[in-house]
């Protein structure tokens, strides 16, 4: 993993990558804290989301990855650089989880995709896993929302025909769960979307 002050170096320049290439906009980020613990949980629509997420967050952030994206040649080499955890998607070994359960209680943030994949072709949300509310609630930390839009557009032949790409942190901020309606749909199962 690359350490702190390099990931700090490699941040704007990631942004403006990320700019130039799909005219990507942040929208909330003084909705992002700045310390404590953190769970940042978001739709997936491609591989690059992780980078589009991490570029207004000026903290320690680790990653809950699929495990088998460890294995690919560049992709898994610039995942690991930037702190990510395997995490098998149907599996059952707990250290990713436990890991993770420790940075948080250390006052650290981790990127979540709820969905458990990637969303659907059209950019659509499949439905919400339990994991990241479950682990909210075990650490006893906030989940900061974030919306990505237009990510299913990112064409790889050309790169800059993506248009508009949207990275929005919830307005309103991250919210803890130890006491309100989601809290209480936890009880019930209920952990769909929003459309």
């Amino acid at each position: 993993m690359l350490p702190q002050w390099a990931i700090e170096i490699f941040r704007p320049i990631v942004a403006i990558v990320c700019r130039v290439l799909w005219r990507v906009r942040w929208t909330g980020k003084e909705n992002i804290p700045a310390s404590g613990g953190l769970i940042i949980a978001s739709n997936h629509q491609t591989y690059i989301d992780p980078f589009w997420i991490s570029c207004p967050v000026k903290r320690p952030v680790r990653f809950l990855a699929w495990d088998a994206a460890f294995s690919w040649p560049i992709a898994g080499w610039c995942i690991r650089m930037l702190g990510a955890w395997p995490l098998q998607l149907e599996g059952s070994d707990p250290k990713p989880i436990r890991r993770s359960l420790q940075w948080l209680r250390d006052g650290g943030g981790v990127v979540i995709f709820p969905e458990g994949g990637r969303g659907n072709p059209d950019g659509s949300m499949r439905k919400f896993k339990a994991g990241a509310v479950r682990m909210a609630l075990e650490a006893g930390v906030p989940i900061l929302p974030v919306t990505i839009r237009g990510g299913e557009r990112v064409c790889w032949s050309v790169l800059v025909d993506a248009a508009d790409l949207a990275c929005r942190f919830a307005l309103g901020g991250a919210a803890k769960l130890s006491d309100g309606p989601v809290a209480r749909g936890r009880q019930r199962g209920d952990f769909r979307p929003q459309r």
